[in-house]
C-alpha cells in the first residue's frame, strides 16, 4: 500500500531473508525480528497487526492471540487467517496426510484448525470483539488434487505458501479489534 504504510515490522525465525526481500518496498520503515513466538516479545504498537498462518503451528495459541492484543493499538485491527477446521478434515478424507497433527511445535500442525465458534472464543477470551470470520476457500477436494497432483501434503503446502507470498487468498480469516 504505497503511501499507506508508514512502518511495518515482521517477526519471524527467517528475519534476514524476509529483509532482504522487502528491501525493495516503497515503505519507508522496514524491520524484521528474528523471535521465537513462544518467547516474550515488545516491537511496539500497531494499528494494523497480522497473523497468517502461523496459530495453527503453536500450542499456545490463546498466548499468541493475548501478544498480538499487546501489540495492538485500541481501536486496531487484529487480521488473523487459519484453516478452518471442516475444510482441513473434508480434503483429509482423500488426503489423510491433512489430518496428520503434532503434540509438539515441530513445524507442522498441532490442530487441525479451527471452526468459527473457536475463533470466536479464544479472540473474547483475550478482550477482543469479534468484526468478521469468513471462509474465503471455495476449492473441492477434486480441485486440489488437480492443481496440486497426488504426489503428497508437502507439495501442496508449498504450492500455498508460494500462492500466499504471491498474493493468494487464506482459508479463514478473523477480523478483531482491541478492546484496549
Amino acid at each position: 500500500l504505497p503511501g499507506k504504510v508508514e512502518r511495518y515490522v515482521g517477526i519471524d525465525l527467517a528475519a534476514e531473508r524476509l529483509a532482504a526481500r522487502f528491501s525493495r518496498t516503497t515503505v519507508a520503515d522496514v524491520r524484521f525480528h528474528n523471535i521465537d513466538l513462544d518467547t516474550a516479545w515488545d516491537v511496539g504498537s500497531f494499528d494494523v497487526v497480522w497473523c497468517s498462518a502461523v496459530i495453527e503451528h503453536l500450542l499456545d495459541d490463546a498466548g499468541l492471540l493475548a501478544k498480538m492484543s499487546v501489540a495492538t493499538r485500541p481501536g486496531g485491527t487484529i487480521l488473523l487467517t487459519t484453516p478452518h477446521r471442516a475444510f482441513v478434515e473434508h480434503v483429509g478424507r482423500s488426503m489423510p496426510e491433512m489430518l496428520q497433527i503434532s503434540t509438539y511445535q515441530d513445524g507442522g500442525h498441532v490442530r487441525l484448525g479451527y471452526t468459527a465458534d473457536e475463533i470466536r472464543a479464544l479472540a473474547t477470551a483475550q478482550g477482543l470483539e469479534v468484526r468478521s470470520i469468513g471462509g474465503v476457500c471455495a476449492q473441492t477436494v477434486e480441485q486440489l488434487r488437480s492443481r496440486y497432483g497426488s504426489s503428497g501434503m508437502g507439495r501442496m503446502l508449498d504450492n500455498l505458501r508460494k500462492s500466499r507470498a504471491n498474493g493468494g487468498r487464506p482459508d479463514f480469516v478473523l477480523d478483531a479489534a482491541y478492546q484496549g
